[in-house]
């Protein structure tokens, strides 16, 4: 199946992350007698995670589809480790949701338990815009794919900042799921958020999926706009459909 967005994936280790009394219950449940202190060697063993994304597009994509030349292949590699809070936590509060309608809008029809892969799935056919594909390919309908970001992303915004007590203002930056050019700078807009503190990072490498989130976290710390201290706000939104976001305290 097509892969869920960066932060879908990423924020499964939401629980991972403990608050002080949360990490004393862990160490109890994993046996840890020592205490649990950020330089204790069993708290960085048990309080590490890491998740990966990868994405190889072309077996996915249909022959003289146009939009291959947005979707690029990529891998992330993302370490998530627990330490002790001072003060506010530096991830969360987090917020997910589905909407199982719109599953037939993106998707690849082939290849799961319903419709398993075989020669009848894998015959092409042209449809009705030219190109060729077959039940083994990524199918998207682009004009619903449009218009649930514009309506999901900016309610998981509001909701996320409504859960976390922030308002726009004490955001630093704001880095969602990199779909396309258009569907940021119309939720840009949409959300009233400035273009400095907006990220967009698709030039060098397009649309990489459930990749797009670490990537451009990666390339605001390369290029100065992400810096020790701040307040990021994370969203991701795609397939399913399905979205997520929280905010991060960058350290």
């Amino acid at each position: 199946m097509f892969h869920f967005t960066a932060l879908v994936t990423c924020l499964a280790v939401a629980f991972f992350f403990f608050t002080t009394t949360q990490v004393s219950r862990a160490r109890a449940a994993f046996g840890i007698k020592a205490p649990a202190t950020s330089g204790h060697p069993d708290f960085e063993r048990v309080f590490r995670v890491q998740m990966n994304t990868l994405e190889w597009m072309p077996i996915f994509l249909p022959a003289l589809w146009l939009f291959a030349i947005y979707v690029g292949d990529a891998a992330a590699a993302t370490l998530i480790k627990a330490v002790e809070a001072d003060g506010e936590p530096y991830i969360g509060p987090f917020v997910f949701g589905t909407d199982g309608t719109g599953a037939n809008n993106l998707i690849v029809p082939a290849g799961g338990m319903r419709i398993p892969y075989s020669a009848a799935t894998a015959t092409e056919q042209v449809d009705a815009n030219g190109n060729i594909r077959s039940q083994n390919n990524l199918f998207m309908d682009g004009g619903e794919i449009f218009s649930f970001a514009l309506e999901a992303a900016p309610k998981l915004l509001r909701k996320v900042l409504a859960d976390s007590g922030k308002t726009k203002e004490e955001i630093d930056l704001f880095v969602f799921h990199q779909p396309n050019q258009q569907i940021l700078e119309t939720l840009r807009k949409l959300c009233g958020i400035p273009t400095e503190r907006f990220y967009i990072y698709l030039r060098d490498c397009g649309n990489t999926v459930s990749a797009t989130i670490p990537i451009a976290l990666q390339a605001a710390v390369e290029d100065g706009t992400l810096r020790p201290g701040a307040q990021v706000f994370l969203g991701g939104f795609g397939v399913g459909y399905s979205w997520a976001g929280t905010v991060v305290q960058w350290i």
